[in-house]
């Protein structure tokens, strides 16, 4: 090129062009590519639908759900030919196998349009419907294991499972059989599978007293669920249910949950002239109760309520109106406490639930109560950390020094008042207790919004006993048994000489840590142990090894 020559660019449209005739080549390149390894001609009576993967059953491609698969291409012959899979690729042709299935119905005639799924290990169902000859031919591999399940067609039906009425798909069962299980082990295997008609079914359901069941109910077998339709008292027709391997009925009462579940149904004599007969149990392991809660005084003020058993919450609802009466969910027989919480409070202990019926309790609004105590010890001097607990009567007995206190209670400040308030009117036990002093009981009885004084309650020191062991005594060796309190302070229990291997002490406060100490009578080295008394008559044994000792 000359150094003075110019350059032109080119038309742009002229660009374009090009680049899309290149495209045009490239793409009609592929497609002879792809139908040259394609079989240009398949085997007569084959009909190409649903290729699923290559060439395959159920492979990844294949719909998930059940759904209609209809083949109109059918042979030249005047007999229909089976419904078929496509063919495997060459690649696949070595352990290639076919599984011929045959639907038949009980009297040995094909069943037609058996929608059906073949399912092999590791892989996704595969959903397949036959035509009038009830035969379809599935291609698979050798050394496969198949299960064949008939499947439902789906309808968009209601359906009541005892929670009222929900939108939900509901199925039409035309044909059913158990699984079919199927392993292939040559190059063409046969199978013939009898399928079952749908029947109705009526029953008559009743307790074992004669009373009609009243509730409604459904039928499962092999998986799919029918509604019955109430026809009269105790009465109901199941439409559409599959035959050949019996049915279970489930029973829901609405109101108290399940009465009675899995009433095996005989097959294969579904649907006859008679209704079923079924006489459920009215009390049993499935059986229910409630709790109905009536307001009293509340003036529609809203609350909580708790229904507790065994400490656990059975049945609950939060900010409701005071209004109208309050159902609980359905909850096992036995006996709960009703806890009503709010700006007025009660509680409705031991509230007994039978089964299939409603207890009904009434409930009235608590204006809080208070309690007020000053709390002293012998010499008048206040107790700080002392608790006043209101307890009802049936509440655990009282534990002294271990402070385990049920119900509504509070601790007294430095000037050993305490006030216990938002107590519901009632009689309660008032237990007063003090780390290191007798407790105190007195009985209450409270009024709606009553404000109670005590006055001042006095505690007595509680005192225990202590048993020393003393290991390694002589039998003529005095000792000296020192309590040793307060960083060493001796002033509240006196030296003693003892002679022998074993001393008792009384008189020790509960609730207080003492170091006991055994020196011999001319002076040494002490052994002591560390002690602190609890429980008010019960020794407390402490040894004390002297071996170690000096004189």
């Amino acid at each position: 090129m000359k150094p003075d020559a110019t350059i032109t660019k080119p038309d742009g449209g002229r660009i374009w062009r090009r680049g899309l005739l290149l495209l045009v080549l490239l793409a009609v390149t592929m497609g002879a590519l792809v139908l040259w390894r394609w079989p240009a001609v398949l085997p007569a009576g084959v009909a190409v639908a649903n290729t699923s993967g290559p060439g395959r059953g159920g492979r990844d491609d294949v719909p998930k759900t059940p759904g209609h698969v209809d083949n109109h291409c059918q042979a030249s012959s005047n007999v229909p030919a089976p419904t078929q899979e496509p063919r495997p690729t060459p690649e696949a042709e070595a352990d290639h196998a076919v599984l011929q299935i045959s639907f038949v119905d009980p009297e040995g005639q094909p069943a037609n349009r058996v929608m059906f799924s073949v399912q092999e290990r590791g892989r996704d169902p595969a959903y397949r419907t036959t035509d009038d000859s009830g035969r379809f031919q599935y291609h698979t591999r050798i050394g496969a294991s198949l299960q064949i399940r008939t499947e439902r067609e789906l309808e968009r039906i209601p359906l009541n499972l005892g929670k009222g009425y929900i939108p939900m798909p509901d199925y039409s069962v035309p044909w059913s059989a158990r699984p079919h299980h199927v392993n292939i082990t040559q190059p063409l295997e046969n199978t013939e599978i009898v399928v079952y008609p749908s029947c109705d079914v009526a029953l008559d359901i009743r307790y074992e007293d004669g009373t009609p069941y009243a509730g409604s109910l459904y039928i499962r077998s092999s998986g799919i669920i029918r509604e019955a339709s109430q026809t009269g008292t105790g009465g109901a027709l199941v439409k559409g249910v599959p035959r050949g391997e019996g049915a279970t009925l489930h029973l829901r009462n609405l109101k108290f949950g399940y009465s009675k579940s899995e009433f095996q149904l005989p097959s294969p004599d579904l649907g006859g002239s008679r209704p079923i007969d079924i006489f459920i149990p009215k009390d049993n392991e499935y059986a229910m109760g409630s709790i109905a809660v009536t307001f009293a005084e509340y003036a529609n003020t809203p609350v909580s309520v708790r229904v507790l058993g065994n400490g656990l919450v059975a049945a609950a609802a939060r900010e409701i109106p005071t209004s109208l009466a309050w159902e609980s969910s359905p909850v096992r027989p036995g006996k709960y406490n009703v806890i009503i919480t709010g700006e007025y409070a009660s509680c409705i202990p031991e509230v007994e639930v039978k089964s299939n019926a409603v207890t009904t309790v009434e409930a009235r609004a608590a204006i809080p109560a208070s309690v007020r105590a000053r709390i002293l010890d012998p010499q008048g001097n206040p107790l700080v950390g002392a608790t006043l607990a209101l307890r009802g009567e049936f509440d655990a007995a009282f534990y002294p020094g271990r402070l385990q206190m049920r119900g509504v209670a509070d601790t007294s400040g430095h000037d050993g008042v305490v006030e216990v308030g938002g107590i519901a009117r009632g009689s309660f036990v008032a237990h007063v207790e003090a780390l290191g002093y007798e407790p105190a009981r007195l009985p209450v009885s409270l009024a709606a919004g009553q404000a109670l004084d005590l006055g001042d309650v006095y505690l007595g020191v509680a005192r225990g006993v202590c048993i020393i062991n003393i290991k390694g005594a002589s039998p003529d060796q005095r000792y000296q048994v020192v309590v040793l309190q307060n960083q060493g302070s001796t002033n509240t229990y006196p030296w003693r000489n003892v002679m022998g291997d074993s001393v008792r002490l009384e008189g020790l406060v509960l609730g207080r840590l003492y170091q006991i100490g055994v020196v011999l009578a001319g002076g040494g080295e002490v052994a002591y142990e560390s002690v602190v008394l609890t429980v008010q008559d019960d020794p407390v044994v402490v040894e004390i090894d002297l071996a170690a000792l000096k004189k």
